[in-house]
């Protein structure tokens, strides 16, 4: 089995924070000094007070590589950013001289497909594909990428072969995006339930944030370890509905980033649980663990 490739983030560019500074003083008519910014106000009123259209003052140019075209088609639905991505009209021209990347397949009932590849068969593919670490997936790639080899080879024009390029074909792209739309990314991407190569990326891209821009998007990462250590579960009350004999426990969850909220859990038979939410802003996997937790203080 192939390892999971993992992607490359470079942080080419920012914006200062005090042009998010300069744009609150601006609507308040309460310049700081040049060489103050307050950070205390920016959060406050950013994050906070959710008066997020200053945050768009401040804008990231990343690049992005060893990505699959698979996860380009999710970037693209990003709203509001700017791609530029590398070409196949252009650049598949690069598969033309690669030598083969298998000697042979077949289909097989039991394990779907199976694959003759050698050590200089992976070593000429892997610049070229994402591997998921899933091997009959990454084996059903691998025969995708070998007919696009050939067929760019036998000279097929890029317009027609194009159409035969594989999701797990990897490609790169500049991206730039301010930051009101990465705490939106943030947030979407590196939940549990986002595309596992998006939540890679998604964490890579916080990584080479600036730590002094850090604190503006931390919470809308998503860390298991947080919810274990940072969300504080209180137990407000227990009682039996009689009319469907169901055991109710109304808890309060403080989330992180997010403040208070009321979530209703309802256990029924055998330890199955439903959820009745008003608000419920944790993902599939927070709502486990909190249900957890409750089970050590609920009989």
């Amino acid at each position: 089995m192939f390892k999971r490739t993992q992607p490359i983030v470079i942080l080419e560019h920012y914006t200062p924070l005090k042009m998010i500074d300069k744009a609150i003083g601006r609507c308040w008519d309460k310049q700081r000094p040049e060489d103050v910014v307050d950070t205390k106000r920016m959060y406050r009123v950013g994050n906070k007070n959710k008066h997020q259209s200053v945050l768009e003052h401040v804008y990231y140019n990343f690049t992005f590589k060893n990505i699959s075209r698979g996860l380009l088609q999710e970037i693209a639905r990003t709203r509001i950013a700017s791609p530029s991505v590398k070409s196949s009209r252009y650049t598949l021209i690069e598969l033309k001289t690669v030598s083969p990347f298998i000697l042979d397949f077949e289909f097989t009932p039991n394990d779907g497909m199976s694959i003759n590849i050698d050590s200089d068969g992976y070593n000429a593919v892997k610049p070229y594909m994402y591997f998921t670490g899933n091997k009959q997936v990454d084996d059903a790639s691998i025969v995708e990428m070998e007919i696009l080899r050939r067929q760019v080879k036998t000279g097929i024009d890029n317009d027609y072969s194009k159409y035969n390029i594989p999701d797990a074909y990897l490609t790169e792209m500049s991206f730039t995006i301010n930051m009101r739309a990465l705490q939106h990314l943030l947030l979407l991407r590196t939940a549990t339930s986002a595309l596992e190569e998006y939540r890679i990326l998604a964490k890579a891209i916080f990584n080479v944030i600036p730590d002094d821009h850090k604190f503006m998007l931390k919470e809308f990462v998503y860390n298991e370890d947080d919810y274990e250590s940072v969300n504080e579960i209180i137990i407000s009350r227990i009682y039996l509905d009689r009319s469907t004999n169901t055991k109710v426990i109304v808890i309060d969850v403080l989330h992180a980033g997010t403040g208070e909220t009321i979530v209703i859990f309802k256990e029924i038979n055998n330890g199955v649980i439903e959820e009745d939410a008003r608000k419920m802003l944790m993902d599939t996997i927070t709502f486990k663990k909190i249900y957890k937790l409750l089970k050590k203080d609920v009989v």
